[in-house]
């Protein structure tokens, strides 16, 4: 199953340079839902400098914590929504969302044809299960 992916955007799981002051480290964790572009969860870490590994395990629990209730399908409808199985849809989806991501009016009305096309070649044909 192709799923799509971020172009030209941050990746869905993002973090900012970590914040070293006085000896301590914060850390500023985002995860992004991918199919929605919308923000699904953030959080803060803080700690000592010196204790960088237990300040990383914090975060890879707490990282897949927020991420199994993904896998496990728990009640996020974009966990079962299927995209498509068609290399073309997806090509013409990739495409669409460069044109896109300018923003500008123009570009938002070169996209549509390019969207139809993914449409038409299968993409988005499945529903929620």
């Amino acid at each position: 199953m192709i799923a799509p992916g971020r172009v030209g955007t941050s990746p869905p799981l993002s973090a900012p340079p970590a914040s070293p002051v006085c000896g301590r480290l914060r850390v500023s964790i985002r995860l992004i839902g991918t199919a929605t572009d919308t923000h699904r969860w953030a959080e803060t870490f803080d700690g000592n400098s010196q204790d960088i590994f237990d300040i990383q395990d914090r975060i890879a629990s707490r990282v897949v914590e927020k991420l199994k209730v993904s896998f496990d399908g728990g009640g996020s409808p974009e966990a079962s929504l299927k995209y498509t199985n068609s290399v073309d849809a997806y090509d013409a989806y990739l495409r669409a969302r460069r044109v896109l991501s300018s923003g500008t009016t123009d570009d938002h009305l070169r996209a549509i044809p390019i969207l139809r096309e993914a449409i038409a070649a299968g993409w988005l044909t499945a529903t929620l299960l």
